[in-house]
Formats: C-alpha cells, structure tokens, sequence
C-alpha cells in the first residue's frame, strides 16, 4: 500500500510538473544564478548535428519546476545539512558572508592565473594601446576591481587561503613595474574600507557602489595627477543613504531566508548629468549579437574631460554618480573582452580612457587582443 501511495505521488508530481509546462499556470523566472540561461534553439536544416545537444542543455534550464527545486536544494543544504558548499557554487564564510565558489575560488587560491609569457603578451597589448592613444592625446587608465576573496579574506573558511601567484597581484606589478600607464589597484582602498563599512554585498559576488564608490575616488585622484582642474570627488558632495537591500546572484546560499544585504544610493547633491543616446553596436559584434551594450550620460561640466569606459558589469555600480565627473562619458561592454576597440575610440574621440577590468577575466584580455597572438582557451595553467 505505501509503495502504491508514493508511485501515484510520483506520478501525480510529474504530472503537474508537464502540465504546468504546457499552460504556465504557475510561473517563476528568478533562479538568481549569474548566467544567461540556454534559449530554445533554432533548427537549421544545415546544421542538425548541433540541435539535439543544444535542445536538451534548453531543457535543462527550462523545464517546468526547475527553480522550485533548485530553491528546494538549496534549502535542503542549509537547514538540515548546514553544507558549507552549497550547490557546488558557493561557500559560506562567517557573518553570513556568502562567496562564489565555481570560477572565483581557483582564482583566489592561485590554481588559476597568468603564466609569465601571457603577462608579456599583455604587457605588449597594453603598451601599444598606449602608444596609440599617446598620438591622439587620449590618456587611458587601468582599473583592477579585486575579488571579494580577497577583501573579505577575513570571513572565508579557515582551510582557504591565497594563493602566492594570484592573477591580479601579477597583472597589477608587471604593469607597474614595465609601464608608465596609470593602474589604479582596488584591493588596498577596500581592504582598508572593509574594516569599518560594508564595501561588498554578502549574497552577491559584486561590490556594493559604497565600495565602488571609494576606488572611484582613488581613480579621480590619479586623473587629477594628468588634469589638475579634474574636481576631487569629495563625499561631502554626494548624498550618500544605506538601505536594506534584498539578496543577489547567491540569495540560494543565505541561512536566513529574511536577511537583507548592505544596499546604498549616491547621487550628487547638485546633479546636473543626464542619461543621453549611447552607442549601438554592430551586429555581429557581441556573442548576444545586436544590442546596445552601451550608457551614455552628459553633465553641464563642459570643463571636465569627455571619458569612456570599457567595463563590465561592476561599473554598473557608477552609473548613479560617476557621471558628474566628466563633460561626457560613454560606458561599453565588450563581453568582458577589454578590448582595443579602435573603431569607438576613433568615433568618440575622448580625453580620457578607462579599462575597468574584474580581476578574474583579465586572462579574457587575451582572447580578442589587437597587437599580439590571442589565447586558444582560458584554462587553468601553471606558472612558468
């Protein structure tokens, strides 16, 4: 009797899972996961040995139920298990500080980096970016956006450490040490911010725009060094106002299904900036094909010099005050590719140029580069 009851369950659960795939009765779109989700393919006669595979990576994501159970999992590890991993994707660090575990871990620990002749290679790439943005008065700057491992080391598991060949330690000292072009290292300032304030979000694997906020006015010092009237970005000068913010990209990792994360607004205290019409790409030009990919915003400043960013999504974080800085500034992303981008640089012709590289996809600088041999792949590799 009770193995007929649990097959109709069974059943039953199938059942309702299939029905409300085909009708949608019940609808749950946020999984909270950090990727795009597989689209149900196109069916190209030419090209039928790539559709089953492709058809079944859409089920995969798609299929009725899934994020109920995926919330379910999730549970299931926390609650009863108490798992320190959680669906394999995240480790829970002390004050409920949650950290990605898939792709940033191996970054932290050193497992993946940069050998000495990719360093090289990016060296030559940046150095001849430099050359030319030289001949057309164009100042650019690197900006490395750390890690959270790395600023809120102090919450991780104590079996985890650095790892001594880590890939933005490295990047940030060949450049130094070889160039004279402005890099501006993020680490030190939210290290030093993180002791008394809250400069990343504990269920997302993104800084909170207090910390962007603070590298941001680390970056506008360095500008000053080449445009002495560039106006300090003082906090005096921004309303700056916490809030309790609902959980992000890692919610599934949260104990406490009601905690909130540390939210902040900026905004200038006399803001003059406005969004104005961006810059559309190509088709073709992106993996997502046409989009715009760009945010353009205009200030009153007509003094200030006209910027433009190539970024990806933690400069998001800026959009609500970096703004005011500059006559003009025109933010792109390049998925994650950091490239040259000769074709927008010689259409806008700005003052300054902004590379605003996570650390974690600096080795992406290597797979569209414009002045040397590009990678085959980013996997992990050893140093040289």
């Amino acid at each position: 009797m009770k193995k007929s009851v649990v097959n109709i369950s069974f059943l039953l659960v199938l059942f309702a899972f299939s029905l409300n795939n085909l009708f949608e009765i019940i609808q749950k779109e946020d999984t909270a996961e950090n990727r795009r989700l597989n689209e149900k393919p196109v069916m190209d006669i030419n090209e039928l040995d790539v559709y089953p595979q492709a058809y079944n990576a859409y089920i995969d994501d798609n299929f009725s139920g899934r994020n109920y159970l995926v919330d379910l999992y999730g549970w299931i590890n926390n609650h009863v298990f108490h798992k320190k991993s959680v669906l394999g994707k995240y480790i829970r660090g002390t004050d409920n500080f949650v950290f990605e575990a898939a792709k940033n871990l191996s970054i932290y620990t050193a497992k993946k980096t940069i050998t000495n002749e990719q360093l090289d290679r990016m060296l030559t790439e940046f150095k001849t970016r430099q050359a030319y943005f030289d001949q057309l008065g164009i100042k650019m700057y690197i900006l490395i956006i750390p890690s959270k491992y790395k600023v809120y080391s102090d919450k991780l598991p104590l079996l985890i450490s650095k790892g001594k060949n880590n890939m933005g330690d490295r990047f940030i000292k060949h450049i130094q040490e070889n160039t004279n072009i402005p890099i501006i290292d993020g680490y030190p300032v939210l290290k030093e911010k993180s002791k008394t304030e809250n400069v990343y979000y504990k269920y997302d694997t993104h800084w909170n725009p207090l910390g962007s906020f603070y590298v941001h006015q680390a970056l506008c010092n360095t500008i000053r060094n080449d445009f002495p009237s560039f106006p300090l970005m003082d906090t005096s000068t921004f309303t700056i106002q916490p809030f309790e913010k609902d959980k992000g990209n890692m919610k599934h990792a949260a104990l406490d299904e009601s905690d909130k994360d540390f939210g902040y607004t900026i905004s200038p205290k006399n803001k003059s900036f406005k969004k104005i019409n961006g810059y559309l790409h190509p088709a073709g030009d992106f993996t997502y094909g046409q989009y715009n990919y760009s945010r353009r915003y205009g200030s009153s400043h007509n003094e200030q010099p006209k910027a433009l960013v190539f970024r990806d999504s933690f400069e998001g974080q800026t959009f609500s005050y970096l703004p005011e800085m500059f006559s003009e500034i025109l933010y792109i992303w390049d998925d994650w590719g950091y490239k040259f981008n000769k074709d927008i640089v010689d259409i806008e012709k700005p003052d300054i140029i902004i590379y605003a590289i996570y650390e974690g996809y600096l080795d992406r600088i290597l797979l569209n580069p414009s002045f040397v041999e590009a990678d085959a792949d980013t996997d992990e590799k050893d140093i040289q």
